[in-house]
């Protein structure tokens, strides 16, 4: 598990969030972090990580898409009763016991056409979309039945690289998804600056727009670019250079000029994931909180907390391109 950030760490999180401006969060987290498939546990460790990501949230006024990561180990499917009670229950005391009214979408599985998310293995395709489309409108019935779609609105597909998803989604499930959002990753700087990014998102808007449908949103749920990756630990050392910096925000501006509602950029902070269980992070981030810390077996330079190139960028992207 991850080292607790303190205090004066959270403090400069909070200050830099502040600065900019940030109106919309991604928050992802387990079932099994409060509910281990009898049991709720409302003050683990994560929940308690939890809280203060939404009291900022809420203190804020940032719009929260909360989810959940992946079926827990003891649900037989994306329909289990008791995984889609347990949705329903944290989404019920997060607002109506915690007072979280921030919390405005729910992202019910993390990219769940990658057979990433599978381990060994994994289903066909077809299956995949099965699964996730047969989950959607079983919770949605269950937020329905107990009243909560008039504050919460489910959003996905979440996917990578199945752009198709998202017409899919359209099609076929227009009833039960408040908004739609999907994930982009380019392997290469060229295939940003050759328009894909701009064309691809303009084609789901324009799908959108001629549907019965026109008034929904369409975000990405994450963006990254792939060139000069770490294929063995998932990191991407260029966060680190200019050159990231401006790959990012061209990506950035493609989906704002062909009509998307915003980016969340993977990702804000290094301490946010394991890649290994040696203590190596996934460096994704803005910077690293962890910075000066030792974690399994890794220590991480002081010099990591610093701000790297692209969070100047992305705060202006979000200073500017306000809410509304």
């Amino acid at each position: 598990s991850l080292p607790e950030i303190d205090s004066s760490m959270w403090d400069k999180v909070i200050q830099r969030v502040d600065f900019m401006n940030a109106k919309f969060a991604r928050v992802m987290i387990n079932v099994e972090d409060y509910f281990n498939g009898s049991t709720y546990n409302w003050n683990s460790v994560v929940m308690q990580r939890l809280y203060k990501i939404l009291d900022y949230c809420q203190s804020r006024g940032v719009t929260v898409m909360l989810g959940n990561w992946w079926k827990p180990s003891w649900a037989s499917s994306f329909t289990d009763s008791r995984f889609l009670t347990a949705i329903c229950d944290l989404l019920n005391y997060l607002r109506n016991s915690k007072g979280y009214t921030c919390i405005r979408y729910y992202n019910f599985l993390n990219e769940p056409n990658g057979e990433w998310m599978y381990g060994e293995n994994p289903p066909d395709l077809e299956t995949r979309w099965n699964n996730w489309k047969d989950g959607i409108i079983a919770l949605h019935n269950m937020l329905s039945s107990r009243g909560y779609t008039n504050w919460v609105q489910l959003v996905g597909p979440d996917t990578a690289y199945q752009d198709d998803w998202v017409d899919r989604a359209l099609n076929n499930l227009g009833s039960q998804m408040g908004a739609y959002e999907f994930h982009i990753y380019k392997d290469y700087d060229s295939q940003v600056y050759n328009g894909e990014i701009e064309a691809t998102v303009g084609a789901k808007r324009n799908l959108i727009n001629s549907s019965t449908q026109s008034n929904k949103h369409l975000w990405l749920g994450e963006l990254g670019m792939k060139e000069g990756k770490d294929p063995i630990y998932d990191c991407q050392p260029r966060v680190t250079t200019f050159e990231y910096a401006v790959v990012m925000s061209d990506g950035i501006a493609q989906v704002i000029r062909a009509g998307g509602s915003g980016v969340i950029p993977w990702c804000l902070d290094d301490a946010m994931h394991l890649a290994s269980s040696d203590g190596t992070l996934k460096k994704w981030g803005m910077w690293n909180s962890l910075g000066g810390k030792t974690v399994g077996t890794k220590t991480y330079p002081i010099s990591d907390q610093n701000l790297r190139p692209w969070f100047y960028p992305m705060s202006l992207f979000s200073k500017f391109f306000v809410q509304g």
